[in-house]
């Protein structure tokens, strides 16, 4: 049985080995390297939605077997926009750039994009889902250093607070739904600065 993390992992995979495929298109000149930012910013993009909706299921699903209550999907606009294409295509234009491995640049870039995305998607489903009150960092197998770190021997952190994650990290929030109020640093920076929660 295939779990988020695996499905995000192979999606940052799959995303890698397309842009390595296209930019091997252009060192063959089968594809006008005019043409390269633009096809692998979209290919990017979608990926970046692919993260934001594996993340989207992997919660309903989570709060399904919390709550035994099915998760109606909730449908998402895009949220990606003109904006976040132009960041793409000038992220990608400055890899053209570099004086530096483009094959391995544009590979990290396919990989970790969409990890990125649904990281975020996760902890924004988290933080607005309304059912569940915290999170626990879920390592992904072989869990860095850091990630270790960040586990905290197990801590439940507020639902308002964003999982911290590197690039390729697949680790993900698990919810939580105790109801107890949680409180660390963030969460009081936040009330700090008049940011509700």
């Amino acid at each position: 049985m295939s779990t988020y993390q695996d499905t995000v992992q192979k999606l940052g995979k799959n995303t890698a080995t397309i842009l390595e495929q296209l930019w091997e298109s252009v060192q063959r000149g089968e594809l006008p390297q005019a043409d390269f930012a633009q096809m692998a910013a979209q290919v990017v993009y979608l990926a970046n939605e692919q993260g934001r909706a594996a993340a989207q299921a992997a919660l309903n699903g989570y709060v399904e077997i919390a709550t035994g209550i099915p998760s109606v999907p909730v449908a998402q606009t895009a949220t990606v926009t003109t904006g976040e294409l132009a960041r793409l295509e000038k992220a990608i234009g400055t890899i053209l750039a570099a004086d530096q491995d483009t094959l391995m640049q544009l590979a990290r870039l396919g990989n970790s994009e969409p990890l990125d995305s649904a990281a975020r998607g996760f902890s924004e489903g988290i933080r607005t889902n309304g059912k569940v009150k915290g999170w626990i960092r879920q390592l992904e197998p072989g869990a860095c250093e850091l990630c270790q770190w960040l586990y905290a021997d197990g801590r439940i952190w507020p639902a308002d607070y964003p999982i911290q994650t590197h690039k390729g990290c697949v680790c993900n929030p698990l919810p939580t739904f105790a109801d107890r109020e949680l409180s660390v640093p963030y969460s009081k920076f936040l009330n700090r600065n008049g940011v509700k929660k």
